[in-house]
């Protein structure tokens, strides 16, 4: 399965928050040969080009930029994306959530799992535990289940 989390970042900058994620993320997968086969562990800013949800109950959303980093051989996709638009609006209505973190252990919704990996819900719980930042849980995709 996929976890989504809601971070509640405060005043925290959106470098800050990068940092922090691109620090644990260094710290996780650095020295580890099997999986340490980049030339970086750290969130890479992408544009974003649209996209479209097939679930009946998702909800639209725009933004400008997102982050992401995968590790194939973990099998880790990890994606950073704003929960507040422009406009003001928020993707999903949980109070005091600024960015949303959403990770996965495969790229496409369609591979996912009856469960969470453990490996995957491990890095998570690692990243999670080192932010200097409180995070709620928003949802935990199943098999077969298409994010939102």
């Amino acid at each position: 399965m996929a976890l989504e989390y809601g971070l509640m970042t405060g005043d925290m900058k959106e470098k800050e928050l990068v940092s922090a994620i691109n620090a644990r993320l260094a710290k996780f997968f650095t020295g580890k040969p099997k999986y340490d086969i980049y030339k970086s562990h750290s969130l890479c800013k992408m544009k974003y080009d649209g996209g479209k949800s097939y679930r009946e109950d998702a909800i639209p959303w725009e933004y400008e930029y997102y982050y992401h980093y995968f590790n194939k051989p973990y099998g880790a996709v990890i994606q950073l994306y704003p929960n507040i638009n422009g406009a003001g609006g928020r993707k999903f209505d949980k109070d005091g959530v600024i960015w949303n973190f959403y990770i996965n252990g495969v790229l496409h919704f369609d591979d996912i799992k009856a469960k969470t990996p453990p490996q995957t819900a491990s890095l998570a719980r690692f990243i999670l535990e080192g932010l200097p930042c409180r995070n709620v849980l928003i949802y935990e995709y199943g098999k077969n289940e298409e994010r939102f």
